[in-house]
């Protein structure tokens, strides 16, 4: 993993080592530690000293190491939402307050995000509400979404927050393809089932709470552009 940074986690668990990439490891052995997914879907490890255990929120050791800003009464925030994305650049200590903030602005508390499919299935747009899809697009989404209409040729729906969090963060971490971070998202949820099936696509962040591939100027994410003088993938 590039760029990898390893500091010892504080006393007296100063066997191990946490890295800015949101792995922990033995500092004796070198093992990395499988952390396991707890309520509300953190992450957690399990460190020993003295033949005593301690069940740690990996994003604590991360922040604790290399977060700057910690004083007392802070909590770790996740930036970009994705409970399970513990690299310290995501993470930031910030007030309850701030923390519940941050829950409604982007974790979309409250919020339906909506997909855009085509007729086999295919994600082609991404908004993180029916508001800013019809901010984009035009047109009464909702009244599509109530009726199960077509809208703008694509067949819109409802997904769930945490499979929204899950596709921008397959996008923008690990360079997924937009219809393959779907199938991947679809793939880790008991609610969703697309018929599969992948195509290229840009990443990039837009500005009006979606996601859009190649035209970002709208804040969407679009599977391509067509001929307006932007790149077709």
């Amino acid at each position: 993993m590039t760029n990898e940074i390893w500091h010892k986690c504080e006393v007296p668990y100063t066997r191990y080592e946490v890295s800015n990439q949101g792995r922990v490891r033995n500092a004796h052995t070198g093992l990395v530690l499988r952390p396991r997914k707890v309520s509300h879907g953190y992450r957690k490890v399990t460190l020993f000293y003295k033949g005593q255990q301690k069940h740690c929120y990996v994003h604590n050791l991360v922040a604790t190491a290399f977060v700057e800003g910690w004083r007392e009464g802070l909590e770790v925030n996740h930036k970009n939402g994705v409970k399970t994305d513990n690299r310290a650049e995501n993470l930031e200590w910030v007030t309850a307050s701030e923390n519940q903030q941050h829950a409604r602005d982007v974790l979309l508390i409250d919020v339906k995000p909506v997909a855009l499919l085509d007729e086999r299935d295919h994600l082609q747009w991404l908004f993180n509400s029916a508001e800013a899809c019809k901010r984009a697009m035009g047109g009464n989404v909702r009244e599509s979404l109530r009726k199960k209409h077509r809208y703008h040729g694509y067949r819109p729906r409802y997904i769930s927050v945490p499979m929204y969090r899950e596709i921008v963060h397959l996008v923008n971490v690990h360079h997924y393809t937009l219809h393959s971070a779907w199938i991947e998202a679809c793939a880790l949820s008991a609610d969703e089932s697309p018929s599969g099936g992948s195509k290229r696509c840009a990443r990039s962040n837009g500005s009006n709470g979606s996601m859009q591939q190649s035209c970002g100027s709208n804040g969407s994410m679009q599977q391509s552009c067509g001929s307006n003088g932007n790149h077709n993938y």
